[in-house]
């Protein structure tokens, strides 16, 4: 192949004849040991569109081809196509290559006779008489290794002090090559080291007019360096051979703070014996500390790599274009005492060369700011004696899949480690001062350069208290600003995210800003496919996959994403740069549509929604919702984005939004008992309504927030709402509307004793029947059963409560089912009946549980543990009061710890411990809304005087 094509069988050339056969026994030989398919085959011989006979005469020339090899098998055919076998040893131009890996890894004078050996294989140009364009790049592939073979071998003759004997040759070569400078470089310095100083300037001059001539360039700079030395009459003196131990890791700031897991995960990497490079690639965004952490963990392991470490910062995210692996390599190369002017040019025969000169050695290879899988391939070794960590915002998952690669993916601190950062920096002044200290980690997003920027501000001044400094960050439009150290990009956020930013196509970038207008703080694949206003969630997912991978957006266990709090904070600045007003608004109407719409649907299995929204886009992908708790798995999800949502949409003055988030959100926000967001959503909506006017969505918000002032014990200011709701709902004949307004006021006077409330009720059930909704008739049926029951009607109680609990269980409603036993519980304990109360407490609670109704199933565990202690079983019921409470601590409303923290007490008082009864007392007391029933019956309790309530 290295030259005109030559076939030998034994000790005797076999004529080869025939184009055809020749072009084809070409392209076998460079696809050794490869299948080339039949088709391939007859395209490269016959044109792109070759004749119908054109398979018979490709069989026919095969079969002419096996007749002339030992043995016609070595070419066989199977299903992948034609397969010529053949060993490197009888290849010339395998042969060649491995010789000249072999001189690669190989000392001056040991190089010489391999590269002499490789060389003289060389008959004349490669496939020399072969026309077919497909092996003119393996011709030139090959050239070029010759060409780098010369080159090597004149600077390794150089090396050994035969500058004289190589003249002769090496200006034959170069004078063939007037444009291969390293080899008129070589020239040079052979004629100057043999004292003809006259001959290598000419030398110089000649190449010299040729690249201005030929090229319009001045020659590049090693060989303007030679001419300077060669003028100058500098001594070109041999290096003594000595073994090089690279110490290359750059400074490290002391000892990483926290990231424990990760700092055993490399230390696991030690460790490791899997007879192939141990490789980790540490991977997150920029400012989280993985340089740091690799830096860090490095210099605390000098032990473990006696032979040296090498670092290399391969510049992913500089402001200059990413490092070419052969320019790493070079630097490699020249610290493990290679002299500069053996290193070959090729990319391959440095990585060769490399891979020689660590074997077998126990070194660190740290390639820092790594841009892409297949710039760190080229560098890394080929045994296992050497680790290897790289860096990067990528998460370069080619390596974990094709290399092994151990993946350690950095994410923000946490606040405690955030805080010793801090700490560290700061010394005595967080101590000082906790509650400005949190503030800072939590304005810094926990982002170790952040936290460290932020620490630089005060150091400085050791008076500053760190309240100052939060008063610095506390305006979020300027944080970035103020999260910058002049004059440094390494130091400057805005920076450092940018390098990231410009680094993805146009689709991601948009997505990347667009996420700024999202108000929330994770969002997933189908409400990121709404704010994109993209066509399809496929679509979406591989720009979202964009940015994970770039570490600028991560991926939650649960497959959401989010931003942390500075990145979004970018994002919003860019968006706000490059989305023009419009479009940033129809982004957040897009998600705002999607996530009513999913809302509705959530609902219509849990309350559905009364009046629901019209024409609302159907989403162009969305989750499937199918049953109830699908539904409020996927509300208790999105509810912190549906409030934020609900909530910028009237700052974007997309306020209709809001009104129809504080209806379609109203039963679910009172099912979980989430009062403090239920009262923020309806009271925006209630400011809305009334500046635009719409009376049916301002009665719609006050009869919710009607409903929150009964949850939290306040029934006279209920009332009023209730009624003005009531009124403005006759007024716009809203039957439906008025049944549901008309309901709940019952409820508010039931409990303040008013005369009317049964009359209400009851006009709450004709209602919704007129309305054709009896099922919805549970609610005003199961209060009007306690009233009853209140009135002593006890046998009208448990009609209503029976007709309720019907409707509940034809309508599969877990809520109504609850209520209604829970109803059904009292009237059997009125009549003495405790063991059946039991049960229906029993099934009570578990409809709750079914139902995920926290804050029912703690009503229903205080209401057992009363039941309990009234049948004497002290224990139990303290049990049941203690599971209450500890629902509802999980986030619901004060007055409900107060009652069973009373519950608590009373299960003491009863069993002799007065002491612990009045420690609980107390605490409902402490707990209670002022005036309360809770805070009344807790200071009845402690009160000696006064009979405690039962």
């Amino acid at each position: 192949m290295l030259g005109p094509l030559r076939l030998r069988r034994g000790g005797d050339v076999v004529e080869l004849s025939g184009v055809l056969r020749q072009t084809l026994m070409a392209v076998l030989l460079m696809h050794a040991n490869e299948p080339v398919t039949a088709e391939r085959l007859r395209h490269l011989l016959w044109g792109e569109r070759p004749d119908p006979g054109a398979q018979g005469r490709l069989k026919v020339l095969v079969h002419r081809l096996r007749a002339v090899l030992d043995d016609p098998d070595r070419l066989s055919f199977g299903p992948a196509g034609y397969r010529l076998r053949v060993r490197t040893d009888e290849l010339d131009a395998a042969r060649f290559c491995a010789l000249l890996d072999d001189a690669a890894a190989a000392a001056a004078d040991e190089c010489v006779p391999l590269l002499r050996e490789a060389l003289a294989l060389w008959r004349g140009d490669p496939y020399q008489g072969i026309d077919l364009p497909d092996l003119a790049a393996e011709a030139q592939r090959l050239a070029e290794r010759r060409l780098s073979g010369l080159e090597r071998l004149f600077a390794a003759e150089l090396s050994r002090g035969r500058h004289a004997e190589i003249i002769a040759e090496l200006s034959d070569v170069a004078e063939s090559q007037p444009l291969r400078e390293r080899l008129h470089g070589l020239l040079m310095s052979a004629l100057y080291r043999s004292g003809r100083q006259d001959e290598a300037l000419a030398v110089y001059r000649r190449v010299r007019a040729v690249t201005v001539a030929e090229l319009g360039l001045e020659p590049g700079q090693e060989l303007r360096d030679l001419e300077r030395d060669i003028l100058s009459g500098k001594p070109f003196q041999a290096e003594p051979m000595e073994r090089t131990v690279p110490e290359q890791l750059p400074y490290a700031a002391g000892d990483i703070v926290g990231r424990e897991t990760e700092l055993e995960r490399l230390d696991a990497l030690l460790a490791t014996d899997r007879g192939a490079p141990r490789l980790a690639v540490v991977s997150g965004g920029g400012g989280v500390g993985k340089s740091s952490l690799v830096l860090s963990w490095a210099h605390r392991r000098p032990e473990g790599f006696p032979d040296g470490r090498l670092f290399l910062d391969l510049q992913g995210h500089g402001p200059g274009s990413p490092m070419p692996p052969a320019e790493g390599l070079g630097i490699f190369l020249r610290a493990l005492g290679v002299e500069a002017g053996t290193i070959p040019a090729s990319e391959a025969e440095r990585a060769a060369m490399f891979r020689t000169r660590v074997a077998g050695k126990r070194m660190l290879i740290v390639l820092d700011d790594a841009d892409s899988a297949e710039q760190v391939r080229p560098l890394l070794p080929g045994g296992a004696a050497c680790a290897v960590v790289v860096t990067s915002r990528e998460t370069l998952p080619g390596l974990a899949a094709r290399e092994g690669a151990e993946r350690i993916d950095l994410d923000v601190m946490g606040v405690d480690d955030a805080t010793r950062l801090l700490r560290a920096v700061l010394g005595a002044r967080c101590d000082a001062e906790p509650d400005a200290t949190a503030q800072v980690v939590a304005r810094c997003a926990g982002l170790p350069l952040a936290l460290r920027i932020a620490a630089e501000r005060l150091r400085g001044h050791p008076a500053r208290p760190v309240r100052d400094l939060v008063s610095e960050l506390a305006d979020e439009a300027a944080l970035l600003d103020s999260l910058d150290i002049g004059g440094d990009p390494a130091a400057s956020l805005r920076a450092v995210f940018g390098a990231s930013y410009r680094r993805l196509d146009p689709q991601a970038a948009q997505l990347f800003r667009l996420l700024g207008v999202h108000p929330g703080r994770d969002i997933d694949l189908f409400a990121a496919t709404a704010l994109a206003g993209k066509d399809s969630a496929h679509a979406t997912l591989r720009l979202l996959d964009t940015l994970v991978r770039t570490s600028l957006l991560h991926e939650t266990a649960d497959h959401r994403y989010r931003l942390h709090d500075l990145l979004r904070l970018h994002a919003t600045e860019l968006a706000e740069q490059a989305e023009a007003p419009a479009a940033r608004t129809s982004a957040l109407a897009r998600l705002l549509d999607y996530y009513l719409t999913l809302t509705v649907r959530a609902m219509d299995f849990i309350d559905p929604v009364e009046r629901a929204p019209t024409g609302l886009p159907a989403p162009v992908a969305a989750p499937v919702i199918a049953d109830y708790a699908g539904a409020l798995d996927w509300l208790d999800r999105e509810r912190p984005n549906l409030l934020r949502a609900a909530g910028r949409s009237a700052d974007a003055g997309l306020g209709g939004y809001v009104t129809e988030f504080s209806t379609a959100l109203a039963g679910y926000l009172d099912l979980g008992w989430h009062l403090d967001d239920a009262r923020v959503l309806h009271s925006r909506a209630l400011r809305i309504a009334a500046a635009r006017g719409d009376d049916v969505a301002r009665a719609t918000a006050m009869r919710q927030l009607g409903l929150l002032a009964l949850r939290t014990g306040r029934p006279a200011e209920a009332m009023a709402d209730l009624a003005e709701a009531l009124r403005l709902h006759e007024q716009a004949g809203d039957v439906q509307a008025q049944a549901a307004s008309v309901g709940i006021l019952g409820v508010a006077e039931g409990l303040r004793g008013a005369q009317t409330a049964v009359g209400r009720l009851t006009r709450s059930i004709e209602l919704y029947r007129a309305a054709g909704r009896p099922e919805l008739a549970y609610r005003p049926l199961t209060f009007l059963g306690y009233l009853l029951r209140g009135a002593g009607e006890l046998d009208a109680a448990t009609a209503c409560l029976s007709e309720a609990l019907a409707l509940a269980d034809e309508a599969g409603h877990e809520l109504a089912r609850a209520q209604a036993h829970r109803g059904l519980l009292a009237l059997s304990v009125d009549q003495g009946r405790y063991r059946e109360a039991l049960t229906h407490g029993e099934q009570a609670l578990a409809a709750a549980r079914a139902g995920r109704i926290g804050y029912l199933e703690g009503r229903l565990l205080y209401r057992l543990g009363t039941l309990h202690r009234r049948l004497g079983d002290y224990a139990e019921a303290l049990c049941l009061c203690v599971d209450a409470l500890d629902v509802f601590r999980a986030g619901y409303h004060r007055n409900l710890q107060a009652m069973a923290h009373n519950g608590i007490g009373d299960a003491y008082r009863a069993a002799g411990d007065s002491e612990a009864a009045g420690h609980h007392h107390r605490a409902a007391l402490d707990l209670a809304e002022p005036g309360s029933y809770q805070a009344t019956r807790a200071q009845r309790c402690l009160t000696p005087s006064v009979a405690p309530p039962e």
